[in-house]
């Protein structure tokens, strides 16, 4: 409740950059159904968009479009977001408040999107949306838009214990490929869009697509020192599905870039808190993170045995975990 979703942050960023004028409403449970509502109909907004990640949220949107129209609504509704964009025809087919789902990454397709409902026209035919006429062109999952973005930011900056706070992205998606896990299945899904959209597999790996998208630690630093600087943030919690995985060499390298490049650009003290994978870390990369400001990391332990990581469709050492 009250948190900020970051991922519709960074497509409110993409509309603004396009000239639209965006407004993020939260939604925290059921008894905010109608006041959220009424919200939007009086903002007489003429797209709406949700954002839907998992079966949780699912229930509350779901419900939530179907108020909307009961009450009037007559503009366009798209969603957007992992689970959306896996079960995209079971949404339009069994839900007919939305009229379009988002595939992939936003911040291209919202922007097209935007600018067809602002001249009255159709969404029929757009890379990486899906109406009931159709799944439209491939998603642009090689547009270096998403990670040039930086996200609209809430002001004041949310605080934890008083200590303003900036949650961030240093990179999207994972290389792993767990049967259990809905982002491997977006990733499987990326590769078949951008074959589809004209690009070779050598591009796509070359960039990161179907596995992890990286920024660099200097445009990352960057970032956070316009956040330290101007906005007093002192706290920064990215979000990454898997930030620091695969090589332990090249994430202590990586890390030690991001401080180098802090220091240089006068950021003083942070704290940091961040997702990774427990066989990166070495002494050499635990000593990094101590370095960086590290006060939380969050390791994926999923089973302690051979047999239970074979069941789960992963890899790697259990002595590790």
């Amino acid at each position: 409740p009250h948190d900020e979703n970051l991922a519709l942050r960074y497509l409110a960023a993409a509309l603004v950059e396009a000239g639209h004028v965006p407004h993020v409403l939260g939604l925290s449970g059921p008894d905010e159904l109608g006041p959220v509502a009424e919200a939007v109909l009086d903002s007489g907004a003429p797209l709406v968009g949700f954002s839907i990640p998992d079966a949780d949220i699912a229930v509350d949107a779901l419900a939530f479009v179907r108020l909307l129209r009961t009450r009037g609504y007559r503009g366009h509704i798209t969603c957007g977001g992992a689970l959306a964009t896996l079960v995209r025809g079971e949404i339009l087919a069994k839900h007919p408040g939305f009229d379009s789902v988002g595939r992939h990454d936003g911040e291209v397709p919202i922007v097209e999107l935007a600018r067809r409902v602002a001249l009255g026209q159709g969404a029929e035919g757009l890379p990486g949306v899906t109406t009931r006429a159709g799944e439209g062109l491939p998603a642009p999952v090689t547009s270096e838009t998403p990670m040039r973005l930086r996200p609209l930011r809430p002001d004041p900056l949310p605080r934890i214990l008083g200590v303003p706070v900036a949650r961030m992205l240093a990179s999207r998606g994972c290389p792993g490929r767990c049967p259990y896990c809905g982002p491997a299945a977006l990733q499987r899904s990326a590769v078949h869009e951008g074959l589809q959209g004209g690009a070779d597999r050598t591009a796509l790996a070359r960039i990161g697509g179907g596995g992890t998208r990286r920024r660099t630690a200097r445009d990352v630093a960057d970032e956070v020192a316009e956040l330290y600087h101007a906005r007093g943030a002192r706290l920064f919690h990215l979000l990454d599905d898997n930030l620091l995985s695969g090589d332990p060499e090249a994430a202590t390298t990586w890390l030690r870039e991001l401080s180098s490049h802090l220091r240089s650009q006068r950021v003083g003290r942070t704290a940091w808190s961040l997702q990774t994978d427990p066989l990166i870390l070495t002494e050499e990369t635990a000593d990094a993170l101590l370095s960086l400001g590290a006060i939380r990391v969050l390791l994926g332990v999923e089973a302690l045995t051979e047999e239970g990581l074979r069941a789960l469709g992963r890899k790697g050492d259990p002595a590790a975990s």
